[in-house]
C-alpha cells in the first residue's frame, strides 16, 4: 500500500525516450512516401506533356513532321512545361539530323537548349530529365520517361545534385 501512495502517474523518461523514438521513425518513413509522390508526380507530368507534344504535331501537321512544334498550338499559348525546369530553359530544342533517335545531352541542366528535344525529320520528342542519385538512376528515369532503352546521358556529372 505504502507503494502505490507515492506513484504520481507521471511518465517516466525512459517511456517519453520510447514514445519520442516512435514518432521519429514513423515521421521518418511518412517523408520517404512523401518524397516518391514527388518524384512520380513530376514523372507523370513529363510523361503527359510528352503526350501533349505528340498529340499537337498529329492534329497540326498530320501528313508530315512540321520543322518546329509551335506555342500557339496549346490551349495556353506555349509549350507544356518541365517541372525540372528551374534554369530558365527554353521549352525546346530542335535538331533536324536525319536518323537521329535521342539528344546527345539528356539531364537537363545548363548545358543543354530545351527541355524537350524534337527531331523533325522522323517525328520523334524526347524529354531531358533532372538529375537524380546515380548515373544509373538518371538513364532509367531518362528511359521510363521517353519509352527508350538508349544507353547514354551525355552530360551526366557526378555530384551535381539537382532534381
Amino acid at each position: 500500500m505504502q507503494g502505490l501512495q507515492n506513484y504520481r502517474g507521471a511518465f517516466t523518461l525512459v517511456e517519453l525516450v520510447v514514445v519520442v523514438l516512435i514518432i521519429g521513425i514513423l515521421a521518418a518513413s511518412a517523408v520517404g512516401h512523401v518524397a516518391d509522390l514527388a518524384s512520380d508526380t513530376d514523372r507523370v507530368a513529363i510523361e503527359h506533356s510528352l503526350d501533349a507534344i505528340y498529340r499537337a504535331i498529329e492534329i497540326n501537321s498530320p501528313s508530315s513532321f512540321p520543322a518546329s512544334v509551335d506555342p500557339a498550338w496549346f490551349r495556353s499559348r506555349r509549350l507544356p512545361d518541365h517541372p525540372h525546369n528551374s534554369l530558365g530553359i527554353a521549352s525546346i530544342q530542335i535538331d533536324a539530323t536525319v536518323g537521329k533517335r535521342h539528344p546527345y545531352y539528356k539531364v537537363l541542366n545548363g548545358s543543354v537548349s530545351g527541355c524537350y528535344w524534337y527531331n523533325p525529320t522522323n517525328g520523334i520528342v524526347r524529354a531531358r530529365v533532372g538529375q537524380i542519385g546515380t548515373y544509373a538512376q538518371t538513364l532509367a528515369l531518362y528511359n521510363l520517361i521517353n519509352d527508350s532503352n538508349s544507353g547514354l546521358l551525355g552530360n551526366y556529372v557526378h555530384g551535381a545534385g539537382g532534381s
